[in-house]
């Protein structure tokens, strides 16, 4: 193998026949093929292509790092900039994935919507939590203010999380929308 050769890796047969079929209507297939046929393989790269054609053409599903019912954490500083793009007065950073929309290697597209649930961090800053109460509802008091709740004592915190609920309900399933992988927080 020389130096700027990369290794080649066998098609599966319905890779095959998904060149076959498309070579007469893309030069780029039939390249594909042409290259196929001469060396028996092709590159990961060249694969992809095949696979990604062939998920355009919804002959196969895409496999996703994510799937419906994932919950996952963004990073404080991306809710911030995802509560700006969306003209919202606040995104929060626990989500649940609705619907997974597409991927790529450094970000994924998603349907969310909100989750609230106990935090040692706050859903909207990202800040720690140091008392039951913001604990108990999941947002600190700055970012209580902020979106008008009143702050609530102990007994009063399910209330609290009642208006958590209601406003998450009232802005719904978000998206689609990008999120850069980096973003993501376990």
């Amino acid at each position: 193998m020389s130096f700027y050769s990369t290794p080649k890796e066998p098609l599966m047969k319905n890779q095959v026949e998904f060149l076959e079929a498309n070579m007469g209507e893309n030069s780029f297939y039939k390249s594909l093929y042409d290259q196929w046929t001469k060396n028996r393989g092709l590159s990961k790269k060249q694969i992809a292509c095949i696979v990604r054609g062939m998920t355009k053409a919804g002959l196969i599903q895409p496999i996703y790092s994510l799937k419906q019912g994932d919950n996952i954490t963004i990073s404080a500083s991306m809710a911030r900039k995802k509560a700006e793009e969306l003209k919202l007065d606040a995104f929060f950073r626990n989500l649940e994935v609705v619907k997974v929309e597409g991927e790529t290697a450094k970000a994924i597209q998603v349907v969310v919507k909100f989750k609230s649930d106990i935090a040692t961090s706050c859903h909207i800053c990202g800040r720690g939590l140091d008392c039951d109460i913001s604990r108990a509802t999941g947002i600190g008091p700055v970012c209580a203010n902020k979106l008008g709740f009143v702050r609530p004592t102990l007994k009063d915190a399910p209330k609290m999380l009642e208006a958590i609920d209601k406003y998450a309900e009232r802005v719904g399933e978000i998206g689609p929308i990008w999120l850069p992988k980096y973003s993501l927080r376990s």
